[in-house]
């Protein structure tokens, strides 16, 4: 394990060596209009991690309470297969972190990787999908968004014996809506996504009110499924906002990303009793999983924000017009796992 958890440090250290360097740029568009943020290709992921964020940790239940973790989480104890004894079931005590797991992006123009720096060259495809970049870059009020696998959530795997580890080692590029066309057609989206329409009434509208002082307060309500807090509705699952290109609208949109990828079975449940020996796909958005930090363009340094809390303290200040307005975030997810007892 501790072999591990040191080649992956390694490649973490080449990724950031080998990367051109941004600093004199960092932030600024190109020609192309895509910026370098400099979260990878200068190694601001390492330098403006949150490494506190990793706590509270939970250890055979204790430390379980507290606003810090999420809900409904596992017992103290568990039985799962054992990797050193061939998959014979094992006692063991479940144990829970938080671990930065994906990044997050949001971004002005279609195809700019901000977080790496580039812009991908499609070519002609660009036209089948989501149209002509210069065109795009005009349109008010949508945002492409862009999902990330994030290496460092695998280095803190390579530390523990847990059954469920599912991390990779590679900086993996999962999802990029541009080319998903559901995600800037509200009505494809409506006919893909039909449950949205259940949610748009005066009700499930109201309940949300609640959900955003309690993910500001507290925690994020898990029932209300269909609400991102204080950052607005869940539904539809486009990228249309506000169009004033506001942190609440980078927030939301990112949100829907996960939404769609949870509910096309894309993405983990990763803590409860159901989660504990191995994370399972879960077709509804688990809020209280995921905390989200800001990275760029100006970094949340010592915390970061539940789904749908309060932006005005946290967020609202990082927005610098024009040169910040394509922001990156980290994904902090919560995973719980058994670690056999030898």
């Amino acid at each position: 394990m501790i072999l591990r958890a040191l080649m992956a440090f390694g490649c973490l250290l080449a990724l950031v060596l080998a990367a051109p360097v941004a600093a004199a740029s960092e932030g600024m568009e190109g020609e192309d209009g895509c910026p370098d943020t400099g979260v990878i290709s200068g190694g601001k992921f390492l330098n403006d991690l949150c490494w506190s964020c990793m706590l509270p940790i939970r250890v055979a239940g204790v430390g379980a309470s507290g606003r810090g973790f999420p809900g409904d989480m596992a017992s103290p104890m568990c039985v799962c297969p054992s990797k050193s004894l061939f998959g014979v079931p094992t006692p063991g005590m479940t144990a829970g972190m938080w671990k930065p797991t994906h990044f997050l992006e949001s971004t002005r123009q279609p195809w700019c990787l901000a977080a790496l720096g580039t812009r991908v060259n499609v070519g002609g495809i660009a036209s089948l999908m989501q149209g002509d970049a210069t065109s795009d870059r005009t349109q008010v009020g949508y945002r492409h968004q862009h999902l990330y696998a994030f290496p460092v959530g695998a280095v803190l795997d390579a530390l523990t014996d847990s059954v469920c580890s599912e991390g990779s080692f590679d900086l993996d590029l999962l999802m990029l809506t541009e080319i998903d066309p559901t995600y800037r057609n509200g009505e494809l989206s409506m006919v893909i996504n039909p449950e949205g329409a259940l949610f748009n009434n005066p009700v499930a509208i109201a309940a949300c009110m609640a959900d955003s002082v309690a993910s500001s307060a507290y925690r994020p309500i898990r029932e209300l499924f269909w609400c991102a807090g204080s950052w607005g509705l869940l539904y539809p699952l486009t990228g249309f906002a506000s169009g004033d290109s506001s942190p609440t609208d980078m927030s939301l949109g990112g949100t829907r990303l996960l939404a769609l990828q949870h509910k096309r079975m894309l993405m983990n449940k990763t803590y409860g009793n159901s989660a504990v020996c191995s994370a399972h796909p879960y077709p509804l958005l688990p809020k209280q999983q995921y905390r989200h930090q800001v990275i760029h363009p100006v970094p949340q340094r010592r915390s970061n924000d539940w789904t749908g809390s309060n932006s005005l303290l946290s967020r609202e200040h990082r927005h610098i017009p024009v040169v910040g307005e394509d922001w990156v975030q980290i994904l902090w997810r919560y995973e719980e796992c058994c670690i056999n007892i030898p």
